[in-house]
């Protein structure tokens, strides 16, 4: 088969954690190629991204870069279908964005007819929680997430949570399978910190990572950290992540604290772990998850993690992570006081410890390459 990957999120220079997800995959499918060397590998890019010189040397003999020029709102829905034909596409994985919708048309369906597709769908917190959401993005990415579950061969759910939301939402018809995401074990290499993060080594600090929305839940946090101030008065709340939707309310009450909460914005992916290592704990107190990578990134660290008591948290972390309740911000800051406490605290890393190769076997993405590629061959049969 010639198989296809859209890779236009792996390679974004800022990436989140969904562009993340897609990088590593990419890098364990190569780690796998043992299991793919029948097939001709593309990888699907934007011209004007930059792919590091490290990522192309390890590209095995059946793998291929193919840039794809376009004006950047057309790329995923004109260029990379027009490039799809070009290269006479077998299958085409979509890791971490949508089908293009060209595909739900009746008179492309014949063009198109060859290719199978495989999707990933990495959470429906866009209709769990309709209102942290804008309009336009509500009724745009709803529509492009049923368009690409309607119209998938093949579905991927990063949690048995997200495939029930799938039916529940949409009664799909596609086949699906849960395989989870993975996280590598960071590393951190601090000859490259650079010196505004270097002076939080030695300082009590609570950590968030993710996009600053309402769905986040940071006003709530916010809340909490103001209520542990009282009797932590070196504490401090770090945000890692860009603005999101909401965010001049969560700006407001940032305001109100003058240096203990601090906004990091977009931190490259070395700074973020060495950030991620020294924390006291991490806080991942949002309304809905798909999976929650953060949170797992913590557990490898063997970073306490105090999470909110939703669907997913409970599938995946229950007891590996301090849950709470996120519509009560008592609650929130009662449980990071746990992880302050550093008797406690010792206690809780010391357990986390001992599930530590646990939770490297149930996130390992070696094996999670291989379900990959096991849940594509039945394409290859007649």
């Amino acid at each position: 088969m010639i198989i296809g990957i859209d890779a236009s999120r792996a390679f974004m220079k800022n990436k989140t954690g969904i562009g993340q997800y897609a990088f590593e995959l990419l890098e364990a499918l190569i780690n796998n190629n043992g299991l793919l060397l029948d097939h001709q590998m593309i990888v699907f890019v934007k011209k004007n991204q930059r792919i590091p010189e490290k990522f192309k040397n390890k590209l095995p003999g059946n793998w291929k870069i193919k840039k794809v020029p376009s004006l950047a709102f057309l790329w995923s829905q004109l260029a990379l279908p027009y490039s799809l034909l070009q290269n006479k596409l077998n299958l085409l994985i979509i890791p971490s964005h949508a089908l293009p919708l060209i595909f739900a048309f009746n008179f492309c369906k014949k063009l198109f007819k060859d290719i199978k597709k495989v999707y990933v769908l990495h959470g429906l917190e866009i209709k769990k929680i309709p209102w942290a959401y804008g309009f336009v993005s509500k009724k745009l990415n709803g529509y492009l997430i049923k368009n690409s579950i309607k119209n998938s061969d093949l579905m991927i759910c990063v949690s048995q949570t997200t495939k029930k939301d799938a039916y529940r939402f949409f009664k799909f018809n596609a086949k699906s399978q849960v395989i989870f995401q993975g996280a590598k074990q960071g590393k951190v290499r601090i000859k490259k910190i650079e010196k505004k993060y270097k002076k939080f080594k030695n300082q009590d600090y609570i950590l968030s990572i993710g996009t600053l929305e309402k769905r986040k839940n940071i006003e709530n946090l916010i809340l909490a950290f103001q209520f542990l101030k009282r009797k932590n008065k070196n504490l401090r709340l770090l945000l890692i992540g860009p603005k999101g939707y909401g965010y001049n309310e969560i700006k407001r009450r940032i305001n109100a604290f003058k240096g203990d909460v601090l906004e990091l914005g977009y931190v490259e992916e070395n700074a973020k772990n060495y950030l991620l290592k020294n924390a006291k704990c991490l806080a991942c107190v949002s309304w809905a998850e798909g999976f929650g990578r953060p949170v797992l990134e913590a557990l490898k660290f063997n970073v306490p993690v105090v999470a909110s008591n939703i669907d997913v948290f409970k599938e995946l972390f229950k007891d590996k992570a301090i849950l709470c309740d996120p519509n009560n911000y008592l609650d929130i800051a009662k449980k990071i006081q746990i992880c302050l406490n550093e008797k406690i605290r010792k206690k809780i890393v010391l357990k986390n410890k001992k599930k530590l190769i646990l939770i490297k076997n149930k996130f390992d993405w070696d094996k999670i390459a291989k379900k990959m590629i096991k849940g594509w061959t039945h394409f290859d049969k007649p």
